[in-house]
């Protein structure tokens, strides 16, 4: 951090990190330095470790005289879902000049290198608006700026369906590729601020523009936007219904002639233990050790679904049903 000071008092710094839900502290308040740098300008160094929770990493700031504690200046930045999100720790490797390699099904770390892979292999993307020179106040752009997806254009959804169809060479690869697309933090984590009750009438495009970090609005894109994603070359497309089971929601997509599972709120890979592609749920329940290596915490629940409520449903389309947001956006 730099300042420039118009008096020559010696000034300290506070930094606290937290969440924006209040009540819970990340980094407590520390107490920084600032040394002359000369020209009237102060400076010192502030670093903290962003903490995976499900909200935001607030980043407060206060500067003080030493002498009198007057505060001279505070300030407080909302980092978002973007230094918060779990997915994060692969989605950072698509910046690297290295793409991740494809695991062996043999790699004893297969599934971490399998993420690292996956996530690797598509544009990190932000959000942009017109007075960034986007189409609209609701616009993905990668970082690159050679892909860009216009919110309030209902035709994105299919053109995300084909990005995710065409950075990948087989529909494991794809759906897995979907499922951390969705977790992109730019994607449904970007506007966390709204209001999560109202968000819960909004019509599936709707959610997508404001995003909003909850399990189930994820899985209802995910699921939405899978169902518009070709298998193959076959000109038929994936059959994804967004579930809620055990207090968190999932997407079961038809897969082998059953289910497998994807979750974006938490990235995660089941894999059969050969390691040779998803894991269906018919698998998970002779093979629990599916489950356990990769996120246990709905293991029973999952053990005890009744895929049955999947055959009777058709899959997740965009209702049209929910509030429309902003007013007067279009609907597909």
């Amino acid at each position: 951090f730099r300042f420039k000071v118009k008096t020559p008092a010696a000034l300290t710094l506070l930094a606290s990190v937290r969440p924006r839900r209040p009540g819970r502290i990340i980094d407590p308040a520390r107490v920084i330095p600032l040394t002359d740098e000369g020209s009237d300008i102060v400076g010192g160094n502030l670093t903290w470790m962003a903490r995976p929770y499900d909200d935001a990493n607030v980043l407060e700031l206060v500067v003080k005289e030493c002498i009198t504690d007057r505060t001279v200046w505070q300030a407080s930045y909302d980092f978002g879902w973007e230094e918060g999100s779990l997915p994060l720790q692969y989605l950072h490797l698509g910046e690297t000049d290295v793409m991740p390699a494809n695991p062996e099904a043999g790699d004893p770390e297969f599934l971490i290198k399998k993420a690292q892979y996956i996530a690797g292999r598509q544009h990190r993307f932000r959000r942009r608006n017109t007075t960034q020179g986007a189409p609209s106040d609701y616009t993905l752009k990668s970082y690159d700026e050679s892909v860009m997806f216009n919110l309030m254009d209902p035709a994105c959804l299919d053109a995300m369906a084909k990005y995710i169809h065409d950075t990948y060479d087989n529909d494991t690869d794809r759906l897995l590729g979907m499922m951390f697309f969705v977790a992109q933090p730019a994607l449904m984590r970007a506007h966390t601020a709204f209001d999560p009750i109202a968000s819960h009438r909004l019509e599936t495009l709707s959610l997508l523009r404001f995003g909003s970090g909850y399990c189930g609005h994820m899985a209802r894109v995910m699921a939405v936007i899978l169902n518009r994603l070709e298998v193959g070359n076959s000109g038929v497309c994936h059959q994804a219904y967004c579930f809620g089971i055990g207090g968190h929601a999932l997407v079961f997509v038809r897969h082998r002639d059953d289910y497998a599972i994807l979750d974006s709120k938490h990235a995660t890979l089941y894999y059969r233990l050969d390691n040779t592609d998803l894991a269906t749920i018919k698998e998970l329940r002779q093979e629990p050790e599916i489950g356990r290596r990769a996120y246990p915490y709905y293991m029973s629940a999952l053990m005890t679904f009744n895929v049955e409520h999947l055959a009777v449903v058709p899959p997740d389309q965009l209702d049209g049903l929910g509030l429309i947001l902003p007013e007067g956006a279009p609907t597909v």
